[in-house]
């Protein structure tokens, strides 16, 4: 408890990840290359790993068939995600990501009015980073490890950080990896 109020981040598994350069011959101006988690295939010692590019990527035209982008990050894992409901009628309601081999620094927090919320419109959430900073609407969220080893995220309490409302719908988006030595 010491360590939460601290704003410790539990240590999790680490993605394997590559810098790149991807060149596109034959391009046309229309098409989209690269959206925001292409995929990409890597082996090593016979293995597939899968790859992944974090964000939309942005390319420099070389030429009218030849397009580059430069510095592209890519990282080892499969995107999943977590959907729950705050429910203020389950005292000790927990949001735990259901799997192991989640990656922390890739971890997405998304807050919807309601799961009925036709709109789409979610906030997202930031990872708690400096406590010191909070205010009772800072929209922020906290990590801990559970007691399997998973991973739990958890909300402010109106003081510290800005609570849920009941109802609200939680995406969580986070990568399943098979660490930094894949």
């Amino acid at each position: 408890s010491h360590a939460k109020a601290l704003g410790y981040i539990p240590r999790s598994t680490t993605a394997a990840t590559a810098v790149v350069d991807i060149t596109i011959n034959d391009a046309d101006e229309t098409t989209t290359y690269l959206t925001k988690r292409s995929k990409f295939k890597g082996i090593k010692d016979s293995i597939t790993y899968t790859f992944s590019n974090i964000d939309v990527e942005t390319f420099e035209i070389l030429s009218s068939t030849q397009k580059i982008a430069r510095d592209v990050t890519l990282v080892e894992g499969t995107w999943r995600n977590a959907t729950f409901v705050k429910d203020s009628n389950i005292t000790s309601q927990r949001f735990i990501i259901p799997e192991s081999n989640v990656d922390m620094n890739y971890i997405t927090v998304k807050i919807q009015k309601s799961g009925t919320d036709t709109t789409g419109h979610s906030d997202t959430w930031s990872k708690v980073s400096d406590v010191t900073s909070l205010t009772s609407t800072s929209k922020v969220f906290f990590t801990q490890e559970t007691e399997n080893g998973q991973y739990e995220i958890y909300f402010g309490d109106g003081i510290l950080g800005k609570g849920l409302d009941d109802g609200n719908l939680i995406i969580i988006e986070y990568l399943i990896t098979n660490g930094i030595n894949s």
